[in-house]
């Protein structure tokens, strides 16, 4: 009997230590004295800790993820809303221009000039987009919070110790929708249409906004605004125009084909603003876009004068 009490108590031992070892979860990481209260065969209350299942995480970023393509997929959507809408709204600008022009009125002044090269508005930073820009906007800022890049400027020039080929902002985008006046455009008999690019150069710090017309009859064919980029924070970053570069026809391209205004550094405007005035002027605001959303074919950013601007990658 004495040897049977023995074989059980043995037995019994291995069969403790194997479920201690063969069970997923059971027993691991916790101290000797609560094994043994969780473990001993002869105990039929066992509790196990919970399991904890890679599964579940993946659920969630699962989950999160659609809810980021819902909203991806609602604001490009409202992107094209807008723009439908506003060419709308030009056209029926165009005809009213054209019944009045039919009855030997002439237009407001502010009307013909328009901003530079036929931008919507000279001397606006913000145009009023109504109910539809206005649902655009929300829209865009819904995206922000699901925004998967927590440090977008890393990669730029450098910055962050990390290689420019790692920075999303590289490559060529374009405008999809902005609230800033002076990169919106009309179309018109001359001109035509505008297409606003931008193409990105991350190792150099050089954004190059890109503005062509299809129209025929335009001296301008295209012109492009060189912009270096300083990086200020992980979201955020200080830009200096450079350059404006003019494409023309002309009679004499290799003379007047190409023309180059260069830009003097903020610095010195301000300087010149403030001799103008005697010191009266306030010094302009700085330059700088703010990356509220960035992924690899979207981006979305803040100006330092409020305009928002949403972009998509050229293929």
């Amino acid at each position: 009997r004495r040897e049977s009490l023995l074989g059980l108590c043995l037995l019994g031992t291995f069969v403790c230590s194997a479920t201690a070892f063969t069970t997923p979860g059971a027993c691991v990481g916790t101290p000797w004295s609560s094994k043994l209260a969780v473990c001993p065969t002869w105990s039929r209350a066992v509790t196990l800790p919970p399991r904890k299942f890679s599964g579940l995480q993946m659920t969630a970023s699962a989950d999160e993820n659609t809810a980021r393509n819902i909203a991806k997929k609602a604001l490009i959507e409202s992107c094209d809303e807008f723009r439908a809408a506003q060419l709308k709204l030009w056209a029926a600008e165009a005809d009213a221009e054209a019944a009045l022009k039919a009855a030997g009125k002439q237009t407001a002044e502010k009307d013909r000039l328009g901003g530079l090269f036929g931008a919507e508005s000279l001397g606006t930073v913000r145009m009023e987009i109504g109910e539809i820009g206005n649902k655009t906007l929300a829209l865009a800022e819904k995206l922000s919070t699901f925004n998967p890049t927590s440090e977008p400027v890393n990669g730029w020039m450098g910055y962050g110790d990390v290689n420019a080929s790692e920075c999303m902002l590289n490559g060529k985008w374009k405008k999809l929708f902005t609230t800033a006046a002076d990169a919106t455009f009309k179309p018109s008999e001359r001109r035509g249409n505008a297409i606003v690019e931008q193409e990105v150069d991350v190792k150099g710090g050089v954004f190059t906004n890109i503005i062509r017309f299809d129209g025929t009859k335009n001296k301008v064919k295209e012109f492009h605004v060189k912009i270096r980029g300083i990086p200020d924070s992980k979201d955020t970053i200080t830009l200096d125009f450079r350059r404006i570069t003019l494409f023309r026809r002309s009679k004499v391209p290799f003379l007047f084909g190409k023309v180059v205004f260069y830009l003097p550094p903020r610095f010195i405007i301000n300087a010149i603003a403030k001799w103008g005035s005697r010191g009266k002027a306030e010094s302009a605001p700085r330059a700088q876009l703010q990356l509220l959303y960035l992924d690899h074919d979207l981006w979305v950013h803040k100006t330092g004068e409020g305009n928002v601007f949403v972009q998509k990658r050229m293929s």
